[in-house]
């Protein structure tokens, strides 16, 4: 048993010896550092990677005595916005009404969207009904995204809040 035992140690401290050694010896034997040069010129461009810039925007509007709301997000000048989520909460104190969006990219000959919200329960606002959507998507626009928000009800006369945000990447 003691053999073993001496056998065991003395083959742990070999193995450690020589993964010392090795982990050591070449440690100091690493190649200089060699200066790159890059030319840059139109016969021979360096290409540029650009990323992406990310692009999120909200509005509150208030609905209030009306079936719809409009919103307009207008696109910086020279870029395209692709929109990548749409996200949008509306709460009213009419306890039957229901909502929607319809949203628009530029002049909205190249696409369009109609979304159904759905119900969300809990108190997490004083309005008696509250809808919302989360919806991903794939819209891009060179001017504006608009649209509107509107709501089904039998009386506009209720208090209506809703907020729209979109997400997405300016390119």
């Amino acid at each position: 048993m003691k053999r073993s035992i001496l056998i065991n140690r003395f083959g742990l401290i070999a193995l450690l010896s020589l993964s010392l050694f090795t982990s050591t010896a070449f440690a100091g034997n690493s190649p200089g550092s060699t200066p790159v040069v890059v030319t840059n010129t139109a016969a021979t461009p360096v290409p540029v990677v650009q990323r992406p810039q990310l692009y999120q925007a909200s509005q509150t509007l208030n609905c209030t005595s009306a079936q719809h709301v409009d919103f307009t997000f207008n696109v910086p000048s020279g870029k395209t916005l692709i929109v990548r989520n749409v996200n949008v909460w509306a709460g009213s104190h009419g306890s039957s009404e229901t909502f929607g969006v319809l949203i628009l990219s530029d002049d909205g000959t190249t696409s369009y969207l109609a979304l159904g919200f759905q119900p969300v329960g809990g108190a997490i606002s004083s309005f008696a009904t509250m809808w919302a959507l989360n919806q991903q998507v794939q819209m891009s626009a060179t001017q504006v995204v608009q649209g509107q928000v509107a709501r089904d009800a039998t009386n506009y006369a209720y208090a209506c809040s809703t907020t729209i945000t979109i997400s997405g990447e300016l390119i």
